[in-house]
């Protein structure tokens, strides 16, 4: 009798386990869902920013060239280089940051599960391209998250190769170094397209670079700087910020690098520079627990004054 009530206990118990665990798994979907809505409203909304913009440039600019940041991510600019292509106008993209390929680009999607959910498999298969394996985690990885793919589609927007910077319907790219433009012309994108310019943050090296005796005074009037040693500018890797890495691996990281530079510290003054997407707040740490001091000025501003 009491082995009897045991497992009506047990089964009791196991049922209640399971209405939870349906309880959470509802909420959980419901989440996704208004997740997914929201998300999908948004780009929809860009779409039709693009629109109003898209009459400006028929009814009032009239361009012979029109120079975008990137043929591959933004919704609103996709639609204006639709435009663009339709109606003959040049389009070009300048190089304004480092270009991502795949590998990390992957990386950067790994937490966001909208870009591998199992619901991409409505669009897998005629759209191959969109899609790449992730190495470390095995699964199929979109470029696009799943909600944005249905307008995209819907209005013809996607890109060949979105994977390859440039193949999609831009005109021309400029790029900094002909290593880039091997880089593209490996992941896919046709040669024909790509122009090696440099990168203006070449200008901006070479005029601080003229200036290094103005600007290292003003670096060391700024952060009351009194010492003639040598200095060292850290440029911290922005790994946490583009989900490259999880955030507890990103603070040992730069603690361990933090912890070598310090041995420096005698002989040289260090200067830490941060990537605009990172919080400085998050980083002020540096200053109290090293003695390292947190620059204000963007990097290529004061670059040629380390040594």
């Amino acid at each position: 009798e009491e082995y009897k009530n045991n497992k009506k206990r047990a089964q009791s118990n196991e049922s209640k386990k399971l209405n939870i665990l349906k309880k959470v798994l509802i909420v959980d979907v419901l989440l996704q869902i208004i997740s997914y809505f929201k998300s999908y409203m948004k780009i929809k909304k860009r779409i039709c920013e693009s629109l109003k913009c898209i009459k400006f440039i028929k009814e009032e600019i009239l361009p012979d060239v029109i120079v975008v940041p990137s043929d591959r991510s933004n919704a609103f600019i996709l639609n204006i280089l639709k435009y663009a292509k339709k109606n003959g106008i040049l389009t070009a993209t300048v190089p304004v940051s480092y270009i991502s390929g795949p590998e990390r680009l992957i990386a950067s999607r790994r937490n966001e599960k909208s870009y591998f959910t199992f619901l991409h498999i409505i669009f897998r298969n005629k759209y191959s391209k969109l899609y790449k394996r992730d190495i470390k985690t095995k699964k199929l990885v979109c470029y696009y998250r799943f909600e944005h793919l249905p307008i995209l589609i819907k209005n013809n927007l996607l890109p060949e190769n979105p994977w390859a910077f440039g193949s999609g319907l831009v005109t021309f790219i400029m790029v900094d170094t002909q290593r880039t433009k091997d880089d593209l012309v490996k992941l896919g994108t046709k040669p024909n397209k790509i122009y090696v310019t440099g990168h203006h943050i070449f200008d901006e090296l070479f005029n601080v670079q003229k200036r290094k005796t103005e600007i290292n005074k003003k670096i060391n009037y700024t952060y009351k700087n009194h010492s003639t040693n040598k200095k060292i500018i850290f440029a911290v890797p922005h790994l946490a910020e583009h989900g490259l890495i999880d955030w507890q691996e990103h603070w040992e990281k730069l603690d361990l690098v933090c912890d070598n530079l310090q041995r420096y510290s005698g002989n040289f003054d260090i200067f830490i520079s941060l990537h605009p997407k990172m919080v400085r707040q998050d980083y002020m740490f540096l200053e109290y627990k090293y003695g390292f001091k947190l620059l204000i000025e963007p990097l290529s501003s004061v670059l040629p004054v380390a040594d």
